[in-house]
C-alpha cells in the first residue's frame, strides 16, 4: 500500500491535468499545440475547478466542509480527465490523416530533430543538469520560514480535521471562518493531495511541492521562450530559427532560479524556499503564463484562439495562490492589451482582456463584501 500513494500523487499532479488540457487543445493552432502548454492548460483548468469546488464547499457546507470538497473535486478532476481523453480519442479517429500526409509529418520529425535537436543537445543538456542541482538543493537544503505555522498547518488540519479556515493553526482551537485568507485555497489543494493519496500534508508542501511546482514554473518559462523564440523547423533543408536561442533562454531561466535570493522575498528565492506557498507560485507560474499568453495576441501572422482561455483560467489560479495575485493579474492583464491595443490598433485586443480579467473582478469583488 505503501508504494501506491506515490503513484496516485503523480497521477495526481501529472497525468489527470495532462489529460485534462486535452479538453483545451481545439483552441490552440499547430505553433502552439505542444505538451507541456497542454499540460499548463490542464493544470489551470484543474486549478479553476478546485477553486470553484472549495469556495462552494467552504460558504455551503457547515459540517467537515473539506471532505465534501475533496470528494467533489476529485469526481471533477476525474470528468475533466475522461473527457479530454475521449476527446482526444475523437479527434484523432475523425483527422481524416492520409498515409502520405503521415509520413511526410514523419520526415518533418526526423529531419528537426536532426537539424535542431542534435546542434541544440549541449545546450538542453546543460538545462537538465541546472535543473536537476535545483530540484536536489531545493529537498536538501533546510530555510528558516514563519509562515510554515499558518499555511502548512491549515493543509494538515484540513487533511486531518476535514475543517476549511476554521481552526486556528497555533493552537487548534476553533474560530470563526478566517475570511482574510479564505479565498486563497491553495492550502486547501495540498490538503486534497494529500487526502487522496495518503501522504502526509506536511511532506506534500514541503517535500513533494518543489519537485513538482518548480518544473511546473519551468514549463511556464517555456511557454514563454517559444513564444518568443518561436519553433525550429526545416523548410528547403534549411533552419528557419536558431536551434540554441530556446535551451538557452531556458538555461538562463533556470541559473537565475539558482542565484536569484538577492533578497528573501524575490520569486526565485520564493520558488525555491517556498514552493508550497501561494504567492510563490502566482509570481513563478501565473506571471510567466500571462506574458506567454499576451504574446501570444501580439502574434499578427497567426490568431491564437486560446490565449483568452488561458488567460480566464490564469486569473482564476492568480486569486487561488493569494488575495493581490487577483489584483496584480488583473492589472497585468489589463496593461497588456491596453498597450497591444494601442500598438496593434485593434480594440479587439483589449476587449480580449476585459473578458479575461472577469474572474479576478469577481474574485475582488467577494473578497470586498465577505471581509
Amino acid at each position: 500500500m505503501i508504494y501506491l500513494k506515490p503513484v496516485i500523487l503523480i497521477l495526481l499532479i501529472t497525468v489527470l491535468p495532462f489529460m485534462a488540457g486535452l479538453n483545451m487543445v481545439p483552441f490552440l493552432n499547430k505553433k502552439n499545440d505542444k505538451w507541456y502548454t497542454v499540460y499548463i492548460l490542464g493544470f489551470m483548468l484543474d486549478m479553476a475547478a478546485f477553486f470553484v469546488t472549495a469556495i462552494a464547499c467552504m460558504l455551503l457546507v457547515k459540517q467537515v466542509p473539506f471532505n465534501t470538497c475533496s470528494f467533489a473535486y476529485l469526481i471533477i478532476q476525474s470528468v475533466l480527465a475522461v473527457t479530454g481523453l475521449a476527446g482526444a480519442i475523437y479527434r484523432r479517429k475523425n483527422s481524416g490523416k492520409s498515409g502520405s500526409s503521415k509520413k511526410k509529418i514523419s520526415n518533418e520529425v526526423n529531419d528537426t530533430f536532426r537539424s535542431s535537436f542534435l546542434e541544440s543537445a549541449f545546450l538542453w543538456a546543460a538545462f537538465a543538469v541546472i535543473v536537476a542541482f535545483t530540484l536536489i538543493k531545493s529537498m536538501t537544503t533546510v530555510f528558516d520560514d514563519g509562515d510554515n505555522a499558518y499555511y502548512v498547518t491549515q493543509a494538515v488540519l484540513a487533511d486531518e480535521q476535514g475543517a476549511m479556515y476554521t481552526l486556528l493553526p497555533y493552537t487548534g482551537g476553533p474560530t470563526q471562518l478566517d475570511l482574510r485568507h479564505a479565498l486563497a485555497v491553495m492550502p486547501m489543494w495540498f490538503a486534497y493531495l494529500a487526502r487522496i493519496s495518503g501522504i502526509h500534508a506536511g511532506i506534500v508542501c514541503r517535500s513533494i511541492g518543489p519537485l513538482f511546482l518548480i518544473p511546473v514554473s519551468l514549463l511556464a518559462w517555456l511557454m514563454v521562450g517559444r513564444a518568443i523564440y518561436g519553433d525550429t523547423r526545416v523548410i528547403d533543408g534549411r533552419v528557419t530559427e536558431d536551434a540554441g536561442r530556446l535551451p538557452f533562454f531556458m538555461c538562463m531561466v533556470s541559473v537565475i532560479y539558482l542565484y536569484g535570493s538577492t533578497s528573501r522575498y524575490t520569486a526565485e528565492r520564493f520558488i525555491m524556499t517556498r514552493s508550497w506557498q501561494g504567492k510563490a507560485m502566482f509570481a513563478s507560474i501565473a506571471v510567466p503564463v500571462i506574458i506567454a499568453a499576451l504574446i501570444w495576441l501580439s502574434d499578427e501572422v497567426e490568431e491564437h484562439k486560446g490565449a483568452v482561455p488561458l488567460l480566464f483560467l490564469t486569473g482564476m489560479f492568480a486569486g487561488m495562490c493569494t488575495s493581490l495575485g487577483a489584483f496584480f493579474a488583473a492589472v497585468l492583464i489589463l496593461a497588456g492589451t491596453f498597450v497591444l491595443t494601442l500598438v496593434k490598433k485593434n480594440g479587439k485586443l483589449l476587449l480580449a482582456g476585459i473578458v479575461s480579467v472577469i474572474p479576478e473582478v469577481l474574485y475582488i469583488i467577494a473578497y470586498t463584501v465577505l471581509k
